[in-house]
């Protein structure tokens, strides 16, 4: 149930001890005023997420008023999925433990996982994005990238996760200079790094589907990223699907998938199953669960 592992944490510079979220306002502390570092330190957390199950089935069983049911369901954020494996196009030649790469050639040695609930739409996808904190960013961020990442990460570090994926905020990133390969159409695209991904959910990298997805939707048009559409609302559209570009998202979770290859003309459930299987049976993807919910971090606990 306990364990210890590595874990990035608010540390005030000049108090020099651990800070909760509720201690730190824009940024800074709330005692010292010092502006928060986030640094990885070894922290002590209990596996709560080993009982999301048991938690979510549980609330079917008390007498609870609904709405307070509902939301402990979001709090706890069970969310059912794929993740599955893209090849970095190319990786620069100076890059920690890199090996140099054709422009456009595969990476065997450096691949993402990406989770997502809606891999009926993996055609769609016109962008990879990372948490700043990923692992990946340093080896794949390209020199001309690298002062403008950098300093996108610093900005990340001093905001909390609950103002990261607030509701309303603007969504802003930093382009890598690399590129993934979609699995499914060999189609090249770009990683971005942006601080609404956050590395302790999923894998820490989506792919976007701008077309399908607001939060996506809103970070395409404003960066004059292309929203291509993979999902219709009804089958008779499946006949003429549209081959333009998405001027708003288009987000259901029923509908009919086209511009897919051999998917189109699938149900988005029918689809979502027979890629998430061959995306299993090629050794690159797995059916997933994952929770909003996270193993509680105890070592600040009085």
């Amino acid at each position: 149930l306990a364990y210890r592992k590595s874990a990035p944490v608010n540390w005030d510079p000049v108090d020099c001890v651990v800070l909760s979220n509720d201690e730190v306002t824009d940024g800074k502390a709330i005692r010292s005023g010092a502006v928060v570092e986030k640094r990885d330190m070894a922290q002590w957390f209990f596996r709560i997420t080993a009982y999301g199950d048991a938690l979510t089935e549980g609330l079917d069983k008390i007498d609870w008023p609904e709405g307070v049911k509902t939301q402990q369901r979001d709090w706890i954020g069970r969310s059912e999925g794929c993740a599955f494996d893209l090849e970095i196009a190319s990786v620069p030649s100076d890059a920690p433990n890199a090996v140099a790469e054709l422009p456009g050639e595969a990476s065997e040695q450096f691949r993402v996982r990406v989770f997502t609930t809606r891999v009926d739409t993996v055609y769609g996808m016109s962008f990879v994005v990372l948490s700043p904190e990923h692992a990946l960013v340093d080896s794949i961020t390209t020199g001309d990238n690298r002062a403008a990442v950098s300093e996108y990460r610093t900005r990340a570090a001093s905001i909390s996760e609950q103002d990261r994926t607030a509701e309303g905020r603007e969504r802003t990133g930093v382009a890598t200079g690399a590129y993934a390969v979609n699995p499914m159409s060999g189609e090249r695209v770009p990683i971005w790094i942006a601080d609404y991904v956050l590395a302790g959910y999923g894998t820490g990298a989506i792919m976007a589907v701008p077309a399908h997805d607001e939060r996506d939707a809103d970070f395409a048009r404003r960066y004059a990223l292309p929203l291509p559409v993979v999902v219709v609302a009804t089958q008779a559209e499946t006949q003429s699907p549209p081959t333009g570009y998405a001027a708003t998202a288009f987000v259901a979770k029923d509908g009919y998938i086209v511009n897919s290859g051999a998917y189109s003309g699938l149900s988005v459930k029918d689809a979502g199953a027979r890629i998430t299987a061959d995306l299993v049976a090629r050794g690159i993807g797995e059916a997933q669960t994952n929770y909003r919910l996270r193993d509680w971090l105890v070592s600040r606990q009085r």
